[in-house]
């Protein structure tokens, strides 16, 4: 689990991985699903965007700024494409090995 933040609202929002999809070797679409994602209401385009803040290995988090695929206020859910870049980077990484 790791919290989404909308940083217009500034609402911290825990969302948890339902599943993934391997869309090309390198890269990797992560649902998720989260209690209220009513920031998203009404939301067009440019404003789709959350920031996450994603585990590391040693306990701590990275944030990074991703395009929020799809949000559903109804059904709680959304979706986030991830680039693998290989051994570098932390979210990529993370998305290859995420699961529900």
């Amino acid at each position: 689990m790791f919290r989404a933040v909308k940083p217009e609202t500034k609402p911290e929002t825990r969302v948890v991985v339902t599943s993934t999809r391997r869309l090309s070797a390198g890269m990797t679409r992560v649902h998720l699903r989260a209690e209220d994602l009513s920031a998203f209401e009404g939301s067009v385009c440019t404003d789709r965007f959350v920031r996450l803040e994603i585990p590391v290995g040693d306990g701590s988090t990275v944030c990074r700024t991703y395009t929020a695929l799809d949000p559903s206020v109804a059904e709680g859910t959304l979706a986030i494409d991830f680039v693998h870049h290989g051994d570098e980077g932390v979210a990529g990484r993370w998305a290859a090995t995420a699961g529900p």
